[in-house]
């Protein structure tokens, strides 16, 4: 999957630059489209999935950098975590504006 997505937007892209200028959108360029950005949020998923599979970490024992590391190493995974989600969350938010506004711009004709 981790090219597919690569691969798929871009193809879009290209068909972009070598297309004529115009807002006309087909239902099959809207729906590539918005499988793009869902196989990026899968494969962003994906490595969420490997980051909270990753084992906890033992007892620091008594020294302070040792417990200083521990705590950053925590802080950094729980950060990672946290962007990941909210990235997919506006993913998911991106891929339905381009599906409503391309829903628009398909009726127009």
């Amino acid at each position: 999957m981790t090219q597919n997505w690569i691969d798929s937007m871009n193809g879009l892209k290209k068909g972009a630059a070598n297309g004529d200028a115009d807002l006309k959108l087909t239902t099959e360029v809207r729906d590539a489209y918005v499988k793009a950005v869902h196989d990026f949020r899968d494969l962003l998923n994906a490595q969420l999935s490997k980051v909270n599979g990753l084992p906890g970490y033992g007892d620091p024992g008594g020294f302070q950098s040792a417990a200083q590391t521990k705590s950053n190493l925590e802080h950094g995974c729980n950060e990672l975590k946290r962007v990941i989600a909210e990235y997919t969350k506006y993913l998911d938010a991106f891929a339905d504006t381009v599906t409503e506004a391309g829903k628009c711009l398909i009726k127009s004709g």
